[in-house]
């Protein structure tokens, strides 16, 4: 991990299996005190708008990113 400024990059130099690549993301999160991908929540998508239940199936394209602002 590398702090610049007001953020923080992390590098993860090798090919991580699913175990590590989810621990890599809720270290990462949970440093920020937020909700990841293997949580369920119910909010808004502050990029969208749109209205996520808890327990709602979201399909996202590789690229897609999802903001939840919970309830």
């Amino acid at each position: 991990m590398r702090h610049d400024g007001g953020g923080e990059g992390w590098y993860v130099a090798t090919g991580p299996d699913d175990a590590g690549v989810r621990w890599v993301v809720r270290s990462i999160l949970s440093r920020h005190g937020l909700v990841g991908p293997y949580a369920d929540a119910t909010g808004v998508d502050l990029l969208t708008g749109r209205r996520i239940t808890q327990g709602e199936t979201l399909h996202l394209e590789p690229t897609d990113v999802v903001v939840l602002r919970e309830d």
